[in-house]
């Protein structure tokens, strides 16, 4: 398994608004998402699962936000 922080670069802070997951064998991909995160920070694809207070993504989405 590999993880990778997901940052904005445009922010001096470099906070990490999440983190993905790939995993080699599977050939998968899953989004962590901090029990803290804003909204108004995680890139578009990701606020609809914050504001519904998720903080995994599934494979299917994760892999079309690294797409």
């Amino acid at each position: 398994m590999k993880i990778y922080a997901i940052r904005d670069e445009l922010v001096q802070e470099q906070k990490d608004l999440a983190y993905l997951l790939y995993y080699g064998q599977e050939k998968q991909f899953y989004i962590e998402l901090p029990e803290n995160a804003d909204a108004w920070e995680t890139p578009l694809l990701l606020d609809s699962f914050v504001k519904r207070g998720e903080t995994t993504v599934d494979s299917y989405w994760s892999k079309i936000w690294v797409q």
